[in-house]
């Protein structure tokens, strides 16, 4: 008899309601979220001593999150436990938090006990992947696995590799297509990087790369595999868990879910970001407490909560489906597959480079896990092979080399002119830069990485701050006396007033001499505008200032030079005023005022507690074209009477000064 189907509307509300789902209608799996919590680039996550544990990965601090108000109850750098590096697992022994730690510049690993200042130091080569232990003994996972009860004695257990180990015998009919079809491949014959200790002496291993589960007891050792992209299949197996002693959890980075499976391999369901079919974003490490399960989002910077229900009497069983949903085909999965790809092995699995993959705001990575249009297979030889090329220091030394390191596809620059080719105009970029040329540090500059960094870098991809990065090679003679500084709302630095790429060689790189850019100085000094081309000092000679600086801001280089030490105001002023002389007036006024313990006139302006040029005369003063004479007479006069000066005299004194001087210098005798 042919079954009755649900009218279209009837279904449809059905879905849009949660009563229909396809991961959960035919499956023994229920999520209910919980809470979501921030955290900067989480990859580690424990339930230890009634509480859970979380490293984040951009700030190198452990979380500790009270798991039923989920509080943050305290956030600790792992520095202050003395650990240098980062860490790649959590364990927990006898309610006390362990921690694995990986030091790049030594690549020294250690183990720590959280509560402990003493590092453990441990047999074995490569990062400690995980961390496993009961009440009697504790594993730790690097290019072995180790077994010890007391932290000081270790040894190795002796599981062989995953592709040697029988599989395990399953009821039913066999589901996985893909069996044993990675035996020929070296990297599958046995890569373990996740572990659980049962109470019973038994033993559960992960071989991320064949989706393998180890089951080890002191009777035998056997297997079951689900690699795969559909249902009950498992793409790039990462993090794993047990739930209620019986149930396995196993988040997968590739297909970005969580998969529950029976100790013997049967599949019962699986959970996405929100219980049901949103996907996370590279769910690294999970953990379980009572029916809970606790998902580190790394690229989603998250850490999820779910309460699970599971009915492993649900009638409904895999073997019995006659089609198996492909999940591999979604949208959130494929956009950035190919970044998920190699972040699969640079988590930790083959090589720990996480932190080049934090996805936030202040760090920069090229590309960036949200790319569409450049991936690391843009750059980088996934097979590993690398031409023969190039490779500059940053100072500029060349060397050639048989293989090109990180497998990059070319040398740099010509990989990154591939994409950036207007970079390479060197009448407009800082390409080509001799020392003969400019009195700099470097020999030259020929490569974008003797400024740039792809990975984990400042604004622009800059290797450091730019005032940091351009002394390197400028030396620190080039640093402005002036700048950098703070104005309004932002830091004034190199590249405030420069830009290397699209603009002219010729004016030192100024940002003004780039099309469709705005001033340079005058975007700060607006108010010296409407100076420019009237007031004498700011008139403008092509035949002089053309090489100097582009358009009209070039007079300003007349007086100011930003890199240069600031020359007294007197001493420039006398340099085109050579009939004027410096006189007394250079008396340390700001020291006779702190000795009689009066304060400063705010508006006078003095040079180092002397009076110069500056304090009488204003030359961008539009106001007094003949003598550029500030406003403030008064006040002026005011600091000439207060130690020297009689008032009655002060009017012809300040009147008459320059004609005084000229006598003066004539040996004529004034009154």
């Amino acid at each position: 008899m042919r079954k009755k189907r649900l009218p279209y509307f009837f279904l449809s509300v059905s879905i849009w309601f949660g009563m229909y789902h396809p991961l959960h209608a035919d499956y023994a799996i229920r999520g209910k979220p919980l809470y979501a919590i921030h955290i900067s680039g989480p990859s580690l996550v424990e339930s230890c001593n009634e509480a859970l544990w979380v490293y984040g990965v951009s700030e190198k601090e452990v979380w500790e999150i009270n798991p039923n108000t989920w509080v943050p109850v305290s956030k600790t750098p792992i520095q202050k436990k003395n650990i240098s590096g980062t860490l790649t697992a959590l364990g927990c022994k006898n309610n006390e938090l362990l921690a694995a730690s990986f030091e790049k510049k030594t690549k020294q690993v250690l183990l720590h006990r959280f509560s402990k200042n003493t590092p453990i130091t441990l047999p074995g080569t490569g990062l400690i992947r995980d961390i496993a232990c009961n009440t009697k003994t504790c594993f730790v996972i690097r290019d072995e696995v180790y077994q010890s009860q007391n932290f000081k004695d270790w040894e190795k257990i002796g599981l062989p590799k995953s592709a040697q180990l029988p599989k395990l015998k399953r009821k039913g009919k066999e589901q996985y297509h893909f069996l044993n079809w990675q035996d020929s491949f070296i990297v599958a014959q046995g890569t373990y990087i996740r572990g659980l200790a049962l109470s019973n002496e038994t033993h559960i291993f992960l071989d991320s790369i064949r989706s393998a589960v180890v089951l080890r007891s002191p009777q035998k050792t056997e297997k079951w595999e689900s690699w795969g992209f559909r249902r009950g299949n498992l793409l790039y197996a990462k993090g794993m868990a047990l739930l209620d002693n019986q149930t396995l959890v196993i988040s997968d980075v590739g297909l970005k879910l969580l998969s529950f499976f029976t100790l013997e391999g049967a599949y019962l369901g699986s959970l996405g970001a929100d219980g049901l079919l949103e996907r996370f974003g590279y769910p690294v490490d999970i953990a379980t407490l009572g029916h809970k399960v606790y998902v580190s989002d790394f690229l989603n910077n998250k850490l999820y909560a779910f309460e699970v229900e599971i009915n492993p009497d649900h009638p409904k069983k895999l073997g019995e489906l006659e089609v198996i949903e492909n999940l591999f085909r979604n949208e959130a999965v494929q956009k950035n597959f190919s970044e998920i790809r190699c972040l699969n092995c640079h988590d930790g699995l083959e090589t720990y480079n996480l932190e080049r993959y934090l996805n936030l705001e202040g760090r920069h990575h090229h590309p960036t896990p949200k790319s569409e249009k450049v991936d690391c297979f843009s750059c980088h030889q996934q097979h590993h092979e690398s031409p023969s090329g190039t490779v500059v220091s940053q100072m500029g030394e060349i060397e050639t080399v048989e293989k090109l390191p990180f497998q990059l596809r070319k040398s740099i620059p010509e990989l990154c002119l591939n994409c950036h080719a207007e970079k390479g105009k060197k009448d407009q970029n800082h390409f080509e830069i001799k020392k003969e040329t400019l009195q700099v540090k470097a020999k030259q500059v020929i490569s974008c990485t003797q400024c740039h960094k792809m990975h984990q870098s400042e604004t622009h991809l800059l290797k450091e701050p730019p005032f940091q990065l351009c002394v390197t090679c400028h030396g620190k003679s080039q640093i402005p006396k002036s700048h950098p500084l703070a104005h309004k709302d932002q830091t004034i630095d190199c590249l405030s007033c420069h830009d290397t790429h699209g603009t002219q060689k010729e004016f030192h790189f100024a940002r003004s001499s780039k099309e469709k850019e705005g001033d340079v100085c005058l975007k700060c000094h607006e108010d010296k505008k409407e100076s420019i081309g009237i007031v004498k000092h700011l008139k403008i000679d092509p035949k002089i200032d053309k090489a100097k600086w582009p358009g009209q801001e070039v007079v300003c280089l007349k007086c100011h030079n930003p890199h240069d030490a600031k020359p007294k105001t007197t001493q420039l002023c006398l340099s085109c005023h050579t009939a004027k002389k410096a006189t007394h007036h250079e008396k340390d006024i700001g020291k006779l005022y702190e000795r009689s313990r009066l304060p400063i006139p705010t508006q006078i302006v003095l040079e180092e507690g002397k009076i110069s040029c500056a304090t009488c005369h204003d030359p961008h003063n539009l106001s007094q074209l003949d003598h550029y004479l500030r406003p403030r007479r008064e006040s002026i006069k005011t600091v000439c009477t207060t130690f020297c000066h009689k008032p009655d005299t002060i009017d012809v004194l300040f009147d008459k000064y320059h004609q005084r001087q000229k006598k003066i210098k004539k040996g004529i005798e004034i009154p």
